[in-house]
């Protein structure tokens, strides 16, 4: 019998009731799963967040564009970090954004080995990695905890891990 609740491969929000947003984006190429920054200038569009950075909301996949830019998740996707690929959103798109006391399906930075219960934090560009900055005086935000122990490679680069998050 599995351990609720278990990983979804269909959509990001595994369990919960979200704190819900909803924004246009900034930028090309993000992706389900990524989390996201609101804009400083424009407060109405989001971007992807940088490594170490504050995180507002994991990008949801209910708000799909037209074209249905943003509509699913795959498990091999083949457009995460520039290649190009129907599903990512692209910059003016609307999406959904989510947070609060929810699990979720989180991309996976490349190159990352992850421990179940292990703390995550922006790895850069949407992408989530292990929490690197415990001994700096200037400490990285804390966005995540690993419900799931999973590892990639330097060559891939469209991984989903099951998180509780912390933000």
């Amino acid at each position: 019998m599995p351990q609720w609740p278990v990983p979804s491969a269909n959509t990001i929000l595994v369990s919960g009731v979200p704190l819900e947003w909803e924004y246009e984006a900034f930028e090309d190429n993000i992706w389900p799963g990524m989390g996201v920054n609101v804009h400083t200038t424009n407060k109405w569009e989001a971007e992807m967040c940088d490594a170490g950075d504050n995180v507002t909301c994991i990008v949801d996949i209910s708000m799909a564009s037209l074209t249905g830019r943003g509509s699913w998740r795959k498990d091999s996707v083949k457009g995460f970090a520039g290649f190009t690929n129907q599903y990512a959103l692209d910059d003016g798109d609307q999406f959904k954004c989510i947070s609060g006391s929810i699990t979720v399906m989180l991309l996976l930075a490349a190159d990352q080995t992850i421990d179940e219960g292990e703390k995550l934090q922006c790895a850069g560009s949407g992408a989530f990695g292990a929490y690197t900055c415990k001994a700096t005086s200037d400490p990285c935000a804390l966005v995540a905890e690993a419900l799931e122990a999973v590892s990639t490679t330097t060559l891939q680069v469209s991984t989903y891990i099951h998180a509780k998050l912390l933000i």
